[in-house]
């Protein structure tokens, strides 16, 4: 998908859309269509109406536009303006005053897409019609609603009178044949199939949870019960139901592996390191001298490698220096990884919502919270996963040039160190059976979600020899299986060869004899441990 910076914020848009999607500027060379009338419709049931108007009263007397009929309504209670660039809501000195998404409106506030105003006891939410023409597959926002969760854990789906009901607060956005469901205040993300959103536009509350099933089994003519089950079992898990989810099971697990340290206001970091010369990174010309410094030089590095001049722990015969100098290549190989799936997810106007410096198996390394990026098209998706590994083949071939050009020795090895790291990381990243950068290129690029397990249900399976002829994609699946059950065991295999004749090539010169052996033993252990911190830690699946 052709993209073109905003000229103010750098975020990227799509090419031929008048406005920038982030800061609402002009966009250059695009023609501005007629904007479209907003809508205002009642947050429960009710008809909208369209703003047509360039003034519309809200209140109890009949000369208003909107006449509400709410006893806490003043007469002549608040007015909607329709400008040139977009509507604003002015309270006009009612009783109870106008609440714009809870908050008491003092003056003349801007309405955006999605906004709640709350006049008396009646409830309206504002629609603008510029997004609906400019965005048309748009995110449907709907904020959150007052309401006291259910106690107690998730009932037994399928317990008597159970009537499940999806909580306010969320985001839907539909990409390509999925769908992306956004918790708005835990910043969680499920991934919805077409099956998926029927039960979830049913759950309002009134149809027991039999009932579900049986629409289910109507819509796509086979009955299944324990899908819906997991599905409910998901979202209330997600925090996406009205009823607490039971204790989630797996925080402990992950603190045993990894101990993350957050870094107060990432987003604003990411923000204004993007703003203050990230955005260059994804310029044509940035993109064109990554891929030549990929080509030309980790043929470099390769040579350089096998010529057996450095040694991946050792700098200048020092074990001390190489080690410090090890550890800090690995850390700015991670650093330089995560940085990039940031400065990506905010070139599309995305927000980083965690992110920090943690330990991982006892090594340094650092992570980020991308996974806003989903409710994104798919090819900016593709361009974020690959920010990651694509950073890190430029960074080790930029630097593999620099280490046979580099006069001073303790320097060369240490860029050396840092390069070759840099290669294994983006080149691991990359491997399509890891559930890595690659894995989720794959996925998106083929547009399957859960690939994995699927492919693996595929393989053991016979179902997909009955698929129709139109799902051409998923016939491929038994061949992913294949691939996913046969890896470890090739890769256990091809590591045991790569690692001893490289760390021989690396450690043999600087090592007796009798003492090569075990120190191989322990620097490959200690080199796959780097290399899977070096992948970093990003997370961007939403349920996947």
């Amino acid at each position: 998908m052709p993209t073109q910076l905003c000229p103010r914020c750098r975020v990227q848009n799509p090419r031929g859309q008048p406005f920038c999607k982030a800061c609402g500027a002009d966009l250059p060379g695009a023609i501005h269509p007629a904007r479209p009338p907003g809508r205002l419709e009642p947050v429960r049931d009710g008809e909208g109406m369209l703003l047509r108007a360039q003034e519309t009263g809200l209140g109890r007397s009949p000369d208003n536009g909107c006449v509400l009929t709410d006893p806490a309504v003043s007469r002549h209670h608040a007015v909607i303006r329709r400008h040139p660039e977009g509507y604003t809501v002015v309270d006009l000195g009612s009783l109870n005053g106008t609440l714009l998404n809870g908050r008491k409106v003092e003056g003349e506030a801007v309405l955006s897409d999605g906004d709640v105003l709350q006049l008396g006891n009646t409830r309206l939410r504002f629609s603008s019609g510029d997004a609906r023409q400019l965005l048309p597959d748009r995110t449907l926002l709907v904020p959150a609603e007052p309401a006291t969760p259910t106690p107690g854990p998730l009932p037994e789906p399928f317990a008597r009178g159970y009537r499940p009901r999806r909580q306010g607060g969320w985001a839907l956005k539909r990409q390509g044949e999925h769908y992306v469901l956004k918790h708005l205040e835990r910043g969680t993300y499920l991934r919805l199939e077409e099956q998926d959103l029927l039960v979830w536009q049913l759950l309002d509350g009134r149809h027991t949870v039999q009932d579900l099933v049986v629409e289910h089994a109507l819509r796509f003519g086979s009955l299944a019960p324990r899908r819906v089950q997991d599905f409910l079992a998901r979202l209330a898990e997600h925090g996406f139901l009205a009823t607490s989810p039971p204790d989630a099971a797996g925080g402990t697990r992950r603190r045993l592996w990894e101990r993350r340290f957050p870094l107060p206001g990432v987003d604003a970091l990411c923000t204004r390191l993007y703003r203050g010369g990230g955005w260059l990174f994804f310029t044509p010309p940035a993109r064109i001298a990554g891929g030549v410094l990929v080509l030309v030089g980790l043929p470099v590095l390769v040579w350089e490698t096998a010529d057996g001049r450095w040694a991946l722990l050792m700098n200048g015969g020092s074990l001390l220096w190489g080690l410090a100098g090890y550890w800090l290549a690995q850390l700015a190989v991670t650093l330089t990884h995560e940085t990039a799936h940031a400065l990506s997810c905010k070139s599309y106007g995305r927000e980083v919502r965690d992110g920090g410096f943690l330990l991982y198996l006892g090594l340094p390394a650092c992570y980020v919270d991308t996974s806003d990026i989903w409710l994104e098209p798919r090819a900016h998706r593709l361009r974020t996963s690959w920010a990651g590994p694509g950073s890190n083949l430029a960074m080790a071939g930029i630097l593999a040039l620099a280490v046979a050009a580099t006069p001073w020795r303790p320097l060369a090895a240490f860029l050396f160190q840092v390069a070759l790291l840099a290669a294994l990381a983006g080149l691991v990243n990359l491997i399509p059976f890891l559930e890595l950068d690659g894995y989720y290129l794959l996925v998106d690029w083929l547009d399957l979600p859960n690939l994995r397990r699927r492919a693996l249900e595929a393989l053991l399976g016979s179902r997909w020899r009955r698929m129709p002829p139109g799902k051409g994609r998923e016939r491929l699946l038994p061949l992913f299986g294949v691939g996913f059950a046969a890896f470890p065991v090739l890769a256990l295999a091809a590591a045991v060869l790569f690692w001893r004749h490289l760390l021989a090539l690396l450690l043999g010169p600087l090592l007796p004899p009798g003492l090569l052996p075990g120190a191989l033993a322990g620097a490959a252990a200690l080199l796959l441990l780097t290399v899977l911190a070096g992948t970093g830690r990003s997370r961007q699946n939403p349920g996947r």
